[in-house]
């Protein structure tokens, strides 16, 4: 039984070390669907249905990376 526990602990200790090593660029940003939202309620009041939502779906944002982002005169060498 200690065995197990032990097992357990480390599974636990060892899935927390990988969350804190992501970097913010691993991270998935994601949005509110208000496209999904809108197609459900129009779906809904064709139906004579009403939705409440529990939660607001969310969809992967489109994200640029801060190098993309960047002038490119940030990234040449200044020549004098």
């Amino acid at each position: 039984m200690k065995t197990i526990s032990h097992a357990a602990i480390a599974t636990v200790c060892l899935s927390f070390c990988g969350c804190a090593s992501m970097t913010s660029a691993d991270r998935v940003e994601t949005v509110v669907d208000q496209e999904k939202i809108a197609t459900v309620n129009a779906w809904a009041k064709r139906n004579n249905t009403q939705v409440i939502w529990v939660s607001s779906p969310t969809r992967r944002a489109d994200v640029v990376p801060a190098v993309m982002n960047a002038p490119a005169t940030s990234i040449s060498p200044v020549l004098r």
